[in-house]
């Protein structure tokens, strides 16, 4: 159902029809303690604080003392990110890559990671119990400290086979971004710029690479 078209509701106490509004025009029953003409939007939420931006069009979930317009990005913006978050065209006006649910409308929390991306707070705790990397980029958006170092460690105390000694890889780094070369491995590689294990195997060789350590991808 499209609220917006909403011109009528029914009074649950008395059973009146009548034009949408915050109180029954009959018996005076208040439909819920927020009402916005607007949105044709009526919540009796206790304690929860809503407000309608004009600009945006629709009413947000929040105390908006708390909240900004951000004209680039077109949506409000929570005034402890003012400073912080990546400002894109309309970039609110998209899905949560983890849940595929609307950004732009949700009343859950928001997060940006460090990379630029908006998903869901909850999607992304959710999310990096299993990954450490952005389901857009693949870029790190956690710590990754403790694995990389664990890495180093199985990596100290392995070795390739003998058929695999002189082969190598070119890797793309999906922190750094850029390309390099790294001895090949079945599992893991390393970014010989960054030191980042958040790599992509993109070919391997026995020969020089076809392009230098260091280029980018764009």
């Amino acid at each position: 159902m499209d609220r917006f078209q909403v011109e009528k509701m029914k009074c649950m106490v008395c059973e009146e029809e009548q034009p949408i509004a915050q109180d029954c025009r009959k018996c005076s029953s208040r439909m819920g303690r927020y009402y916005c003409h607007k949105c044709r939007l009526i919540d009796d939420g206790p304690g929860k604080a809503i407000f309608h931006c004009d600009k945006c069009g629709i009413c947000l979930s929040g105390d908006k003392s708390r909240f900004y317009h951000c004209d680039a990005c077109d949506a409000c913006v929570a005034l402890s990110a003012r400073t912080k978050h990546l400002c894109k065209e309309k970039q609110l006006h998209c899905d949560c890559p983890i849940c595929g649910d609307q950004i732009f409308a949700s009343t859950e929390a928001i997060v940006q990671t460090e990379c630029g991306h908006l998903m869901h707070e909850a999607c992304l705790e959710r999310h990096v119990e299993h990954s450490f990397k952005c389901p857009i980029c693949l870029a790190s958006i956690c710590e990754t400290f403790a694995f990389f170092r664990a890495v180093e460690k199985y990596m100290s105390t392995s070795s390739m086979p003998i058929e695999y000694r002189d082969v190598k890889s070119n890797i793309h780094c999906n922190d750094c971004r850029k390309r390099s070369v790294a001895k090949y491995h079945f599992l893991y590689h390393k970014c010989q710029l960054c030191l980042s294990y958040n790599t992509t195997m993109l070919a391997t060789f026995t020969e020089s690479p076809a392009y230098a350590v260091g280029q980018g991808t764009g």
